[in-house]
Order: C-alpha cells, then sequence, then structure tokens
C-alpha cells in the first residue's frame, strides 16, 4: 500500500509542475515596450516609448497637427493668433517699436526719419522732410523739401513738361529753350505770320 500512495504522490506533483509552467506570469504576461511584464507603456506618434514605468510622457500635437519630440520643431500659436514654426512654413509675427503684434506689418508703428517711434497705436504721427512731426512738407520732383513749413514751393514743369526745365512758350506757341528761333516759326516749322497790327499769330486784317 506504501508504493501505491508514493505513486499516487508523484502523479500528483508532476501534474502540479505541469500546471504552474502552463500558467501565465502573475504580474500579467506579455513585457512592454519598456521590457516590463504586463506593463502599460507604449509607442508614442513620435516613435518614443512613453507611459507605464518609463516617466515619459508622449510628444503632444501641435497646433499644425503634427507630432515632434523636440519644442523648437513644433508648430505653436504666435502673438497674433496664427499657427506658425513647425511645419507651417510660416514664421511669428513680430513686436513693433512700440510693443504691438500686427498680422500686417504696414499697420504697426515704425521708425521715422526722425528717429520717432509713431504710426500703428502710438498715436503719433512722421516727421516731414523738414523734420516737422505731423508735417507736410514733401520731396518735390526736382528732389526738394517744400511746402509745409519749409517756405518754399514745389518746382514747376516747364513747358516741356520737364520739372526745373528751362524751356518757354514763346509768342509762336513754340516750346524750346532756344531763344534763337523765338517768334520765327510756328509749332508746325512754318514761318510765324505777322498780322497788319505787328502782332505775331495775331486775327487783325486791313480793310478793303
Amino acid at each position: 500500500m506504501s508504493n501505491v500512495f508514493k505513486a499516487l504522490a508523484v502523479l500528483i506533483l508532476s501534474a502540479s509542475l505541469q500546471v504552474a509552467c502552463n500558467t501565465p506570469d502573475a504580474t500579467g504576461g506579455d513585457a512592454d515596450c519598456n521590457g516590463d511584464p504586463g506593463g502599460t507603456a507604449r509607442i508614442d506618434n513620435c516613435g518614443q516609448c512613453v507611459g507605464g514605468d518609463t516617466g515619459k510622457t508622449g510628444c503632444p500635437r501641435d497646433c499644425n497637427g503634427n507630432y515632434a519630440i523636440d519644442e523648437a520643431d513644433r508648430a505653436f500659436e504666435d502673438n497674433c493668433g496664427q499657427c506658425v514654426g513647425g511645419q507651417t512654413g510660416l514664421e511669428a509675427c513680430q513686436a513693433d517699436c512700440n510693443g504691438d503684434f500686427n498680422l500686417d506689418p504696414e499697420e504697426g508703428a515704425y521708425v521715422d526719419d526722425c528717429g520717432q517711434c509713431v504710426g500703428g497705436a502710438t498715436g503719433a504721427l512722421p516727421c516731414d522732410c523738414n523734420e516737422t512731426p505731423g508735417g507736410s512738407a514733401v520731396i518735390d520732383e526736382c528732389g526738394e523739401c517744400t511746402g509745409g513749413t519749409t517756405g518754399l514751393e514745389a518746382c514747376p514743369a516747364d513747358c516741356a513738361g520737364v520739372y526745373g526745365g528751362t524751356a518757354y512758350t514763346d509768342q509762336c506757341g513754340v516750346c524750346d529753350d532756344n531763344p534763337a528761333n523765338d517768334n520765327t516759326v510756328d509749332p508746325a516749322g512754318a514761318p510765324c505770320e505777322v498780322v497788319c497790327a505787328g502782332v505775331l499769330l495775331g486775327t487783325a486784317v486791313t480793310d478793303l
């Protein structure tokens, strides 16, 4: 009877070992990407093993819908409310000389020719060419600062349409700057006629 009990004990022990070998690890089975059995670590959208016992968090999605490990490579919302940087191909808007941000640089403040920050939200007007803040002097067609507080008038165009030119129209209607041909020919090149009253191109006639 003793041998029967021994044989039975061996069978029970063998069966127990076989069950133990076929039972999954109590910690949860398959290892995660961090090598932890039953762990919850995962591969994120940037190809990193994160979560679980890694101590790392997944890389976030930027405002352009892309993922990047480095913050410098991610798109972000700038001070003008637009998504820039990253893969957007856009640059962040810059502050003007008054510290304000504008989508359109033309709407921002700028430094004028007198070195003052004007325009935009400053409420200040730019100086004119005579260095008068908010002045109306302008550079004329001859390159001179005229008008405003300068006391100078803009140079006029001569009869040939040249600003600052010296051409003039003679009594025969010819526009040039050659006094040698004054009052000799008309604009068509014909001799300039003197009427009976001695007036060039006049309309006086002699009564019959």
